[in-house]
């Protein structure tokens, strides 16, 4: 399986990857480097959340949670998954 990263434009602990699996497209993000105890993200996504499944596979301690319809402005409305 090859792992396609997303452009990155500046320093940032955390890379993105996203590669399929059958039908199934899995995005995925990597530490590369441990310099935060604790890191926070969130995908932002048009698409319907009840169509997604997420997981925090190795990880003892960790937060999660999607958030629909999310009002950034006016104009602009997203889902997001923590």
């Amino acid at each position: 399986m090859e792992l396609t990263p997303f452009k990155q434009i500046s320093f940032n602990n955390l890379i993105a990857y996203k590669y399929r699996e059958g039908d199934k497209l899995i995005i995925e993000c990597r530490a590369l480097h441990y310099l935060e105890p604790i890191t926070m993200f969130s995908f932002m996504t048009h698409a319907d959340i009840d169509q997604i499944t997420h997981s925090v596979p190795r990880e003892a301690f960790h937060s999660s949670g999607m958030h629909k319809d999310v009002q950034l402005s006016p104009y602009i409305r997203a889902n997001f998954i923590t």
